[in-house]
């Protein structure tokens, strides 16, 4: 209902309300989803549900719903290269949850200068693989925390925890989806500088 209002025109504060309500709805959804996810995966394990999939309509949306979160000032770039095919198969719903968690995350802890994502393929052994890497400028992460980054329920510290929000479960179920779907994720970052993350997966070109 708060995406069908926002088609209305209404006065400016009643925009700028319409606009807390419809991020809360978002964030609130968000953190529902994760802890359903991760007591699925932590009651039975998953499994992959492939399909023909879109996978430039998955990147559009996946853009369009982290850019709605992006900070006053904070740019957006959205980079796929030339060889990415579109029509593929694999889980779409995972692929989208993964890099939801990653570009949001971006998202949530830049509040200047830019995220940045970049699409890519690479084929090995027989196997094809895409290739995200998701940048941003934001506060960093201390090296003694990563190793524990995607530990369940984790947060880089109490206060990251009171101004940013969260369950600390959104980038252990990225990883356990990640592995599912023959990847991994990866990260680098510098405290106070900005992270990158770097995820890949399997996918059947169709």
């Amino acid at each position: 209902m708060a995406f069908i209002l926002k088609e209305m025109e209404m006065e400016a504060d009643a925009v700028e309300a319409l606009e807390i309500l419809s991020r809360s709805s978002e964030h609130l959804r968000t953190l529902i989803m994760n802890l359903l996810d991760f007591s699925k995966f932590e009651a039975k394990g998953e499994e992959l549900n492939e399909r023909d999939c879109s996978l430039f309509k998955l990147l559009g949306d996946v853009r369009e719903m982290c850019k709605t979160n992006l900070k006053e000032g904070v740019a957006y770039e959205h980079d796929i290269a030339d060889d990415v095919p579109d029509r593929i198969k694999l889980d779409d719903i995972k692929l989208k949850q993964v890099l939801i968690n990653l570009v949001g995350n971006a998202v949530k802890f830049t509040s200047s200068g830019y995220v940045k994502k970049q699409t890519s393929v690479e084929s090995k052994d027989g196997k094809h693989y895409l290739i995200f890497r998701i940048y941003d400028t934001g506060i960093g992460i201390p090296e003694e925390k990563l190793a524990a980054l995607f530990d369940p329920f984790s947060q880089v510290d109490e206060g990251n925890k009171r101004n940013f929000g969260g369950t600390g479960l959104g980038l252990h179920i990225a990883l356990n989806y990640a592995r599912l779907m023959g990847g991994d994720i990866t990260v680098t970052s510098e405290l106070g500088t900005g992270t990158e993350f770097r995820f890949h997966c399997g996918f059947v070109p169709t």
